[in-house]
């Protein structure tokens, strides 16, 4: 128990020393900002920022694990706008109830996994089947809208990007400290993370242990697609109220 907690600790101290420049600069930033104006560290500053990132975070943890492995996701922008042009759109202009739409707009999980089958099986460089990516969805996005912007006035549609946690925490916040959590615990103590770490340090000595290295980056692949389609989804909410 002992070793473990140790490992635990020497793990958390490594992120630490390892980018001590990049904190250092931060806390000298923060420490800046809160001398100059006393609005800085208040509550409602820290959640609004934390609301802000938010949306960010769900792309950049899909993004972790696919830079892990080696690889890079060029598509994501792309997907967060396709998911949240056809949810809109399937009940705007479909009338379709608001479950089945967001349901819909949930493609971005495809598209991840189209993209994870090709890099894996035909072992096309991620950049180029990306970068196609990218350019299918932005034009199913503009080709859907006509180019012209929509909004949802649903209630509940709203709440998922606006709404609250006992009217204190936002719900964008919410989303990613479960997300960050669940990461967290799939990458440091599972079989996948291991998986994972392993291919993106020796991707041919991984294949010799028996890594199922193609099964690994299309899940990988389709989580991001997956994350981004959710991001997607959060923004359209959040820009239907108008804030």
């Amino acid at each position: 128990m002992n070793g473990k907690k140790s490992t635990a600790g020497n793990s958390v101290l490594s992120v630490f020393t390892g980018n001590t420049g990049i904190i250092g600069v931060l806390v000298i930033l923060c420490v800046v900002v809160a001398l100059a104006t006393d609005k800085f560290l208040t509550p409602s500053n820290i959640i609004s920022v934390l609301r802000q990132i938010s949306i960010n975070t769900y792309i950049a943890l899909g993004m972790t694990l696919i830079i892990i492995l080696g690889h890079i996701d060029l598509a994501v922008g792309a997907i967060v706008a396709m998911s949240g042009t056809l949810t809109v759109g399937f009940v705007v202009n479909q009338g379709l109830p608001i479950g089945v739409a967001i349901a819909a707009g949930i493609i971005g999980v495809v598209a991840g996994l189209i993209d994870g089958m090709v890099v894996s099986k035909f072992r096309v460089p991620a950049f180029i089947i990306t970068m196609a990516m990218m350019n299918v969805c932005n034009g199913i996005a503009y080709v859907y809208s006509g180019g012209q912007s929509t909004r949802i006035t649903d209630k509940f549609f709203i709440a998922i990007g606006t709404g609250y946690l006992f009217n204190i925490i936002p719900l964008p916040v919410v989303y990613m400290v479960i997300l960050i959590i669940v990461f967290s615990f799939l990458l440091s103590k599972t079989k996948f993370g291991t998986y994972v770490y392993a291919i993106g340090g020796n991707r041919e000595a991984a294949r010799l242990s028996g890594v199922p290295i193609k099964k690994v980056e299309i899940i990988v692949f389709t989580l991001s697609g997956a994350l981004a389609a959710f991001a997607g989804l959060a923004l359209a909410s959040k820009m239907s109220s108008g804030q």
